[in-house]
C-alpha cells in the first residue's frame, strides 16, 4: 500500500523543505520502497526523489511507493504523461488494467512499463473522468492536470484506500 499526499497553494509561493518532507516521512510506513516529489512551479513541473523548494510553487505532489505490480524504475511516482500535462500519484491497484492497457494499446496509445499507474494516465488522457468508469479496483490518487488547471481527487467507491 502506497502512501499519497499534497499540497495545492492559492498563490505561488515557496514551501519550506521541512513541511514537506516532514509529510513524506509520515508515509514512510505507508511505502517503504520509494519516494517521489512533483513541484510544480510557474514555468515548470520538476519530480524528482528529493524535494528541493522553489520560490514560485504552486503545487506539490508526494508519493512514498510500496512496489507490488511493476518492481522497476519504470513504476516510480509521482508518474507524468509523456507530454508533460497530467501527472499523478497513486496508491492502490487498478485489477482490470491489462485489458485497459489492452484497448489503449489499440487505439494507438503506448506505454514503458508495466505498471498501472501508466495505464491510468493514459486512459485519464483518453476517457477523462469517463475512465473512473471503466477502473475495477481499490485506489486512491490526485490527477494533476494542467491543460484544465483542476486537481481531480479520486478515491474508489468503497473508499478502502485513504485520501
Amino acid at each position: 500500500m502506497c502512501g499519497i499526499a499534497g499540497l495545492i497553494l492559492q498563490r505561488p509561493q515557496p514551501v519550506p523543505d521541512g513541511l514537506v518532507n516532514g509529510m513524506a516521512r509520515r508515509l514512510n510506513h505507508r511505502g517503504p520502497d520509494d519516494s517521489g516529489f512533483l513541484a510544480l512551479g510557474k514555468s515548470a513541473a520538476r519530480a524528482s526523489r528529493e524535494y528541493s523548494p522553489a520560490p514560485d510553487t504552486r503545487a506539490i505532489l508526494i508519493h512514498r511507493r510500496l512496489s507490488i505490480i511493476d518492481l522497476s524504475g519504470g513504476g516510480w511516482q509521482p508518474m507524468s504523461t509523456p507530454d508533460g500535462t497530467r501527472h499523478t500519484v497513486f496508491n492502490g491497484e487498478i485489477y482490470n488494467f491489462i485489458e485497459l492497457r489492452n484497448e489503449l494499446k489499440a487505439g494507438g496509445a503506448s506505454f514503458k512499463s508495466g505498471s498501472d499507474t501508466e495505464v491510468l494516465l493514459s486512459a485519464w488522457d483518453t476517457w477523462g473522468e469517463g475512465a473512473l468508469k471503466r477502473f475495477t479496483g481499490m485506489f486512491a490518487f490526485a490527477m494533476l492536470d494542467l491543460k484544465s488547471r483542476t486537481v481531480t481527487l479520486v478515491r474508489d467507491c468503497f473508499g478502502i484506500k485513504p485520501l
